[in-house]
Parts: structure tokens; sequence; C-alpha cells
């Protein structure tokens, strides 16, 4: 979570341009900024709908923009009614150009998260500041209350949507991964970000399947610019990577940045993530370096919150011990020489940034920040105590009770991977 200053309990009145009642209603008051987008026409998946946004924060006019906005997430498009959204800056020539949005570094690209089934709201805004007080870039993030008209025939949609998450992409960027731009640049001398994930059916995304059964997608460069040349040799390094993991050396660390892979695995483990190895994994490589583990994306049904898998939602277990069999993970948690990196690092770890008091004193600080946003959030959207994709069942009725869900789970969760790392006796062991 990017760092602000206190907020103000703030005032909006604000008219978004076109004559009728404000977008916000005068008698609007929020502690946390405000993004207001009004766009041209219905909001569709793609393409890119005209639109203007204005952010207002702590009273105040911060930015007023064109932008092109779209439908994003694959499942919470079938399965929530809340949407989410990505968004580029435009011109008033329609031509993508980058703005800092609030406070975080300039750049085209960004997206409003909408957490729906996670009714904390923190799953994802944990996993980021859990990663950036770990060394790694994580996308920052800034959450927001959120309103949208759409100019459109029939019937308009709800103007207030709730509690966001307005955050970075991952990409490509000085403020990001800072890769050099790879066009027409040999392979070799290329910068890449990839990830591991499902394909869409009309998908027009570069990917190849390694020997091993990883399918890995090209997220930079993208399907328009990447060369042959340069997938070809994204493809033979990855191969070359998964044929080391199972020659009983290490020679794998010729190949990937171990310290990333460790720290991602870690995260992963302790948030015990359903799609952890499978989905919204990504990797990137520095030209002339090694293949990194992450950023990391995509937890709001972690922590718990996958009650659809039942491993998932246990305490106890290696989330790894459930990929897919043979995957690089699985290989590497077997490796003696990994597992012990992966320990020792653990052990550091709870002694600063996942200790208990640092990770409940985030989640305890957010919470109270957030109750009055949730409050509204929860008005417009009535599903405290409804069992929603993932949740258990029966599930809170109260925010505060999912944030004490939240806590309770993690909590075990952390005492059971320090019990199998030998940081703590066995409970029984304890009585």
């Amino acid at each position: 979570m990017l760092a602000r200053a206190a907020p103000l309990f703030l005032f909006v009145a604000l008219a978004c341009g076109s004559p009728g009642p404000p977008l916000v209603p005068e008698s609007f008051r929020s502690s946390l900024p405000v993004v207001t987008i009004e766009s041209e026409s219905r909001i569709g998946d793609e393409p890119k709908t005209r639109a203007r946004l204005r952010v207002v924060e702590d009273g105040a006019l911060t930015l007023d923009g064109l932008i092109g906005i779209e439908l994003r997430g694959r499942s919470s498009q079938v399965y929530f009614p809340k949407r989410q959204f990505g968004l580029e800056f435009r011109t008033e020539g329609d031509i993508q150009t980058e703005s800092s949005l609030l406070g975080m570094p300039s750049e085209s690209d960004w997206v409003l998260l909408g957490p729906y089934s996670d009714k904390s709201f923190l799953r994802d805004a944990l996993t980021f500041e859990l990663a950036r007080r770990m060394g790694r870039w994580a996308p920052r993030s800034v959450f927001v209350e959120l309103f949208l008209l759409q100019s459109a025939p029939g019937p308009p949609y709800e103007e207030y949507q709730g509690l966001y998450l307005a955050t970075e992409r991952i990409s490509r960027g000085a403020g990001r991964i800072d890769l050099p731009r790879s066009r027409r640049r040999p392979g070799d001398e290329s910068g890449f970000i990839a990830k591991l994930d499902w394909l869409d059916p009309d998908t027009r995304e570069v990917h190849f399947t390694t020997p091993g059964g990883e399918r890995v997608i090209l997220v930079y460069p993208g399907a328009k610019d990447a060369t042959e040349e340069q997938v070809s040799y994204l493809h033979g390094y990855i191969k070359d990577f998964e044929a080391s993991i199972s020659e009983g050396e290490p020679r794998y660390a010729d190949f990937i940045e171990v310290d990333s892979w460790v720290d991602g695995m870690i995260l992963q483990e302790l948030a015990k993530n359903v799609d952890a190895y499978r989905s919204s994994t990504y990797l990137y490589k520095l030209p002339g370096g090694k293949l990194h583990l992450g950023p990391v994306w995509d937890f709001n049904q972690a922590y718990g919150n996958a009650s659809y898998d039942e491993q998932a939602s246990l305490i106890e277990g290696w989330r790894v011990s459930l990929a897919r069999p043979g995957s690089w993970f699985q290989r590497l948690f077997r490796d003696e020489w990994f597992r012990s990196r992966f320990q020792s690092r653990y052990r550091a770890l709870r002694e600063g940034a996942l200790a208990d008091p640092a990770i409940l004193g985030f989640l305890d600080a957010e919470a109270a920040r957030l109750s009055d946003a949730a409050s509204r959030n929860f008005e417009r959207w009535p599903i405290l105590g409804e069992v929603v994709l993932g949740n258990l069942d029966p599930p809170p009725d109260s925010y505060e009770g999912e944030v004490a869900l939240l806590k309770d789970w993690l909590r075990a969760r952390a005492h059971w991977m320090d019990e199998e790392l030998g940081l703590r006796a066995p409970a029984e062991e304890r009585r």
C-alpha cells in the first residue's frame, strides 16, 4: 500500500461536466480519495471506451483527464456483479499518454480492482505490502471510492460502485519493471515479462508450452512487437532452466534468481493461494540477467477464501504439493539446497517483515481506515452474511468479522509453517 498522509474527513460536491445533478452527491463524505468516471457509452470488454476520469483528494480536484476504459478479470466478469476495470490515460487526440495517479509514478496503464468475494478488501493489498517489505517490487495501490456514470441508452447503472483498489498494472516501465524497450533487439539483449496462466479461447497472446508442460504467456514485448527471434530465445532459455532442475545439482541457479523464487514461493505458501503456480504467476528477465519469479498478483481467493477447493482453505498442507505433477515449483521444493534457502529465508522474515505483529498490525490499521467506506460498499453490494464464491459457510455477518476471520486464518497458517520448518515445536509437544 502506497504510504499516504493521514486522511481528512472530506466534503465532496463535484459535477462531472454535463448539466444535471452532480455525479457525487453533495452529502457524500469520505476519508479516502474519490474517483469519478463518466463514459460516453456502456463500458465493455474490448475495445476501450472513451471516458473522463476525475480524482478528488482532501476536498480538492487533483486529476481531470481523458481515459480509455474496459472491463477486466476473466472470472470476476462471470461470477461477480461488481466490475473491475482496466484503463489507460489518453490525450484529447485519443493517443495513449502517461499520468501519475494518486501519487503513484506516471504510467499509462492502470487497474481498478473491485474486491467482491474478499469482503475484507485486504488480501491483494496485504500481499503487495508484504512483497515490498521483503524487498521485492509489487504494484503500488491506493484505496478509493468509485462513482461511475455510463451515458448509454437503457436504464442507467447505479452510480456509486463501492470500495476499489487503484493499482499499478504489471508492466514495463521506469517505475515498474525497469526493462529497456525491446523492439527490434536481439533475443539475448531483450527484457521479458511472462506469466503462467490460463489461455482465453480467442487469445492473440504469444505463448508456448515447455517440454515439461508449463504454459508460458508472453506479456512484454506484446504480440504486436515480439519477434520470432525473441520468442525463440525466451523459449530456449526457459527450456534450459527446466532441464537443469532434473540434473541432481543446483545448476538451475545459473538460470534463475533463486532468492526471488524463494520469496515468491514463501508468499504463495503463506497465503495458500488457490491459483499458486498455475495462474497469475508472473516471471521477468532483465537483458543478460536471470529469470525472476514475480511480481505477485491476484490474491483475492487466497488466505482461506477458496472453499471450492477444500485443500486451499485448510490451514495445514503445502500448496506446492498440489501443483501440476512435475512442475518447476514441485521439483525446486523437493531440492535440498532450495528447501534449505527457503527455510532460512522464512526464519529471517518471521523475525521481521512476516512477524505476527507486523502482519496483523497492517491489517488492523487498514481495516480501521476502511471501515466507513466498507459500510457504504456493503450498502451498494449487500453480501455480508452471504456465501460468495470461495467464502467459508457460514460467513461472518459484519465487516469486523471478515477482518477477524482473515487474521485468525493467517495467524494459524503462519504458525503451521513455523512448525513444519522447525521454528517452533508442534502443538501437541507444547501441551
